[in-house]
């Protein structure tokens, strides 16, 4: 500690003392109700289970990250923050006094509002399917797969994966997004039989259905479907996570929590249908998921 830190109470005296190190930024407060929402533009559609978490979070005096906004004519337009925002606005409905909140300005064009949304690490992520049709719009704007993957830190691979799953017919992709199929089992079937892609699944389908199952599983297109078993790593298994969010209807939550008698920061797992919330904090999502799958495998095995 240097002699100019001594005495100081808090960042913003450290910051004007002008210690190496140590810079302050400019934050906002802005009242929620005059935020705009752009139509269209939010890549992940609004999840009321999701919402009703973050509300029960923020009763229980969790700190929410700041909202990202744009400023275009003198309008506020929302960037990134959509549940978070959605939740503070029905809270106030209900009742709750909530005046102004946290916000922060992005500085970019449509594109790179685009590419912060896939990279943004706060909310609900988006599922494989989300993923592909915003990058999609990426390269409509002229980018290329590994402009796209570098942009969001993907493999070349796994964006022209999730623009094949982007690009298949709507029958595929309702049954994703009916959860009737996983994402990376539908790719197996769309690679194989392109458009009639949702005739097979339909008919696996119908096949699952008949055993007592609800969804079509690489167990119900075996052997004929799978390509040789290997390894999952990488962004195949990023895709494996967020499958496993949507089948357990979990979301990661980002924030404060008391663990052990100590405040912390980072990320957990919430099952907002029954109410339950993952123990501990991680450092990142992946992690928070990682052991969430491992016990789900712990107790299955057990049974």
């Amino acid at each position: 500690m240097t002699e100019n830190m001594s005495g100081a109470v808090s960042l913003k005296v450290l910051a004007e003392r002008k210690i190496d190190g140590i810079q302050k930024t400019t934050r906002f407060q802005v009242d929620p109700r005059i935020i705009e929402i752009e139509p269209g533009f939010n890549g992940r559609p609004i999840d009321q289970e999701h919402v009703d978490s973050i509300k029960a979070s923020i009763k229980a005096g969790a700190e929410l990250d700041a909202l990202v906004v744009r400023v275009e004519d003198g309008r506020i337009i929302l960037v990134d923050g959509h549940h978070r925002l959605t939740s503070i606005l029905q809270l106030i409905a209900e009742g709750v006094e909530i005046v102004r909140i946290d916000a922060r300005q992005f500085r970019g064009n449509d594109a790179e509002r685009i590419a912060h949304m896939l990279t943004s690490a706060q909310g609900k992520p988006l599922t494989p399917l989300e993923q592909g049709l915003q990058y999609r719009k990426l390269i409509g704007f002229g980018w290329t797969n590994q402009e796209v993957a570098s942009k969001v830190g993907k493999s070349a691979n796994y964006v022209s994966q999730m623009l094949t799953l982007a690009e298949s017919n709507s029958d595929v992709q309702g049954m994703v997004t009916r959860k009737e199929v996983a994402a990376h089992v539908a790719l197996v079937v769309v690679k194989k039989h392109g458009s009639g892609a949702g005739k097979v699944l339909a008919g696996h389908l119908e096949t699952a259905r008949s055993a007592g199952k609800t969804k079509v599983t690489k167990k119900t297109v075996a052997p004929a479907e799978q390509p040789t078993p290997r390894p999952i790593y990488g962004d195949l298994l990023d895709t494996q996570r967020l499958d496993y969010l949507i089948d357990q209807k979990a979301v990661v939550f980002h924030g404060g929590k008391t663990v052990s008698g100590e405040a912390k920061r980072g990320f957990w797992l919430l099952w907002p249908n029954i109410d339950e919330t993952q123990p501990g904090i991680f450092e990142n999502p992946r992690a928070a998921i990682d052991v969430a799958m491992q016990s789900q495998a712990g107790k299955e095995k057990t049974q």
